[in-house]
Protein backbone atom coordinates (compact mmCIF):
# COMPACT_ATOMS: atom_id res chain seq x y z
CA UNK A 1 0.00 0.00 0.00
CA UNK A 2 1.14 3.82 -0.16
CA UNK A 3 3.28 4.55 2.00
CA UNK A 4 3.78 1.50 3.35
CA UNK A 5 7.07 0.67 6.12
CA UNK A 6 8.61 -2.69 5.72
CA UNK A 7 10.62 -3.12 9.12
CA UNK A 8 12.16 -5.24 11.33
CA UNK A 9 12.37 -8.27 8.81
CA UNK A 10 14.54 -11.46 9.49
CA UNK A 11 14.85 -14.00 6.74
CA UNK A 12 17.22 -17.24 8.36
CA UNK A 13 17.88 -20.43 7.17
CA UNK A 14 16.73 -20.39 3.38
CA UNK A 15 17.22 -21.84 0.35
CA UNK A 16 15.61 -20.04 -2.47
CA UNK A 17 16.22 -21.46 -6.15
CA UNK A 18 14.75 -19.18 -8.80
CA UNK A 19 15.29 -18.19 -12.68
CA UNK A 20 15.69 -15.07 -12.07
CA UNK A 21 15.37 -12.03 -8.85
CA UNK A 22 15.95 -14.39 -6.10
CA UNK A 23 15.92 -11.65 -3.20
CA UNK A 24 13.90 -8.30 -5.08
CA UNK A 25 13.56 -5.27 -2.38
CA UNK A 26 12.06 -2.14 -3.80
CA UNK A 27 11.01 1.08 -3.02
CA UNK A 28 8.61 2.95 -5.51
CA UNK A 29 5.53 5.25 -5.90
CA UNK A 30 2.58 3.65 -7.21
CA UNK A 31 1.15 7.15 -8.25
CA UNK A 32 3.09 10.65 -9.00
CA UNK A 33 1.24 12.01 -5.98
CA UNK A 34 1.59 8.69 -3.05
CA UNK A 35 3.68 8.68 -0.17
CA UNK A 36 6.79 7.36 -0.23
CA UNK A 37 7.12 3.80 1.66
CA UNK A 38 10.24 2.62 3.89
CA UNK A 39 12.55 -0.33 4.30
CA UNK A 40 14.81 -0.49 7.40
CA UNK A 41 15.83 -3.33 9.63
CA UNK A 42 16.16 -6.48 6.92
CA UNK A 43 18.72 -9.27 7.94
CA UNK A 44 19.61 -12.17 5.58
CA UNK A 45 21.24 -14.74 7.38
CA UNK A 46 22.49 -18.28 6.33
CA UNK A 47 20.07 -17.97 2.63
CA UNK A 48 21.53 -19.69 -0.03
CA UNK A 49 20.55 -18.65 -3.11
CA UNK A 50 20.31 -20.37 -6.83
CA UNK A 51 19.70 -18.29 -9.98
CA UNK A 52 20.01 -17.30 -13.18
CA UNK A 53 19.54 -13.79 -12.54
CA UNK A 54 20.52 -11.61 -9.84
CA UNK A 55 19.44 -10.31 -6.76
CA UNK A 56 18.14 -6.52 -7.15
CA UNK A 57 17.87 -4.37 -3.78
CA UNK A 58 17.16 -0.78 -4.61
CA UNK A 59 16.02 2.56 -2.37
CA UNK A 60 15.29 5.41 -3.79
CA UNK A 61 16.80 8.88 -3.87
CA UNK A 62 14.46 10.02 -0.98
CA UNK A 63 14.01 7.05 0.81
CA UNK A 64 17.03 4.60 1.04
CA UNK A 65 16.39 1.58 2.64
CA UNK A 66 18.12 1.23 5.87
CA UNK A 67 20.06 -0.97 8.14
CA UNK A 68 20.47 -4.08 5.82
CA UNK A 69 22.30 -7.24 6.68
CA UNK A 70 23.38 -9.82 4.43
CA UNK A 71 25.68 -13.07 6.50
CA UNK A 72 26.51 -16.11 5.34
CA UNK A 73 24.88 -15.64 1.84
CA UNK A 74 26.05 -17.35 -0.92
CA UNK A 75 25.09 -16.89 -4.59
CA UNK A 76 25.39 -19.55 -7.35
CA UNK A 77 24.69 -19.56 -10.56
CA UNK A 78 25.27 -22.08 -13.20
CA UNK A 79 23.35 -20.55 -16.36
CA UNK A 80 23.13 -16.76 -16.16
CA UNK A 81 20.38 -14.83 -17.55
CA UNK A 82 21.48 -11.89 -20.09
CA UNK A 83 21.15 -8.45 -18.40
CA UNK A 84 20.77 -6.63 -21.38
CA UNK A 85 16.81 -5.96 -21.80
CA UNK A 86 16.19 -6.56 -18.07
CA UNK A 87 13.61 -4.64 -15.75
CA UNK A 88 12.89 -4.90 -12.11
CA UNK A 89 9.26 -6.52 -11.48
CA UNK A 90 6.85 -3.48 -11.10
CA UNK A 91 4.19 -3.26 -8.50
CA UNK A 92 0.85 -4.49 -9.27
CA UNK A 93 -0.99 -1.44 -9.41
CA UNK A 94 1.65 1.41 -10.27
CA UNK A 95 0.92 3.47 -12.90
CA UNK A 96 4.23 5.55 -12.71
CA UNK A 97 6.81 5.34 -15.41
CA UNK A 98 10.48 5.12 -14.06
CA UNK A 99 13.60 4.76 -15.44
CA UNK A 100 14.67 2.31 -12.36
CA UNK A 101 12.38 -0.36 -14.04
CA UNK A 102 15.65 -1.05 -16.00
CA UNK A 103 18.17 1.49 -14.21
CA UNK A 104 20.22 -0.87 -11.66
CA UNK A 105 18.25 -4.52 -13.01
CA UNK A 106 20.77 -3.74 -15.81
CA UNK A 107 23.91 -3.26 -14.01
CA UNK A 108 26.64 -6.14 -14.70
CA UNK A 109 26.48 -7.05 -11.16
CA UNK A 110 25.32 -10.61 -9.26
CA UNK A 111 24.17 -8.58 -6.53
CA UNK A 112 22.89 -4.97 -7.11
CA UNK A 113 22.41 -2.48 -4.48
CA UNK A 114 21.08 1.14 -4.53
CA UNK A 115 20.35 3.81 -2.28
CA UNK A 116 20.87 2.00 0.98
CA UNK A 117 22.24 3.68 4.23
CA UNK A 118 23.31 1.59 6.96
CA UNK A 119 24.65 -1.82 4.52
CA UNK A 120 26.34 -4.74 5.68
CA UNK A 121 27.64 -7.75 4.21
CA UNK A 122 29.23 -10.43 5.37
CA UNK A 123 30.42 -13.85 4.16
CA UNK A 124 28.86 -13.54 0.70
CA UNK A 125 29.99 -15.13 -2.21
CA UNK A 126 29.19 -15.08 -5.51
CA UNK A 127 29.49 -18.30 -7.28
CA UNK A 128 29.52 -18.88 -11.28
CA UNK A 129 30.07 -22.02 -13.16
CA UNK A 130 33.09 -21.36 -15.33
CA UNK A 131 31.45 -21.56 -18.60
CA UNK A 132 28.76 -18.76 -17.13
CA UNK A 133 31.10 -16.69 -15.98
CA UNK A 134 33.00 -16.82 -19.54
CA UNK A 135 29.67 -15.63 -21.11
CA UNK A 136 29.14 -12.83 -18.56
CA UNK A 137 31.96 -11.16 -16.66
CA UNK A 138 29.92 -9.24 -13.85
CA UNK A 139 30.53 -7.96 -10.68
CA UNK A 140 29.70 -9.80 -7.49
CA UNK A 141 28.45 -6.65 -6.28
CA UNK A 142 27.27 -3.61 -7.58
CA UNK A 143 26.84 -0.79 -5.16
CA UNK A 144 25.31 2.82 -6.10
CA UNK A 145 24.54 4.97 -3.68
CA UNK A 146 25.76 3.66 -1.05
CA UNK A 147 26.13 4.82 2.61
CA UNK A 148 27.63 3.81 5.97
CA UNK A 149 28.60 0.61 4.76
CA UNK A 150 30.83 -2.18 6.23
CA UNK A 151 32.01 -4.97 3.64
CA UNK A 152 34.14 -8.11 5.36
CA UNK A 153 34.84 -11.33 3.17
CA UNK A 154 33.15 -10.85 0.12
CA UNK A 155 34.09 -12.77 -3.12
CA UNK A 156 33.20 -13.86 -6.28
CA UNK A 157 34.59 -17.43 -7.78
CA UNK A 158 35.74 -17.25 -10.45
CA UNK A 159 37.86 -13.90 -9.03
CA UNK A 160 38.03 -13.16 -13.28
CA UNK A 161 40.62 -11.63 -15.55
CA UNK A 162 38.70 -9.17 -16.94
CA UNK A 163 40.29 -5.48 -15.56
CA UNK A 164 37.35 -4.14 -16.28
CA UNK A 165 35.24 -5.78 -13.80
CA UNK A 166 35.88 -6.05 -10.71
CA UNK A 167 34.72 -8.23 -8.21
CA UNK A 168 33.21 -5.61 -6.13
CA UNK A 169 31.91 -2.26 -8.13
CA UNK A 170 30.76 0.94 -6.39
CA UNK A 171 29.74 4.06 -7.76
CA UNK A 172 28.91 7.42 -5.44
CA UNK A 173 29.28 5.28 -1.89
CA UNK A 174 30.13 6.59 1.40
CA UNK A 175 31.82 5.41 4.32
Amino acid sequence: KDGATMERITLANLTAETEDYPILLDIERRYPDSKVGAIRDVVFQNVHLHSGGGALIQGMPKSAIEHLTMQNVPLRTDDPIDHANRQKLKGSARSTPDDRDTLYARKPAYLTLAHVDGLTLDNVRVLIAEAAFARYERAAIGGYHLRNGVLRNVRRQPAGSNEQISAIDLHDCAA
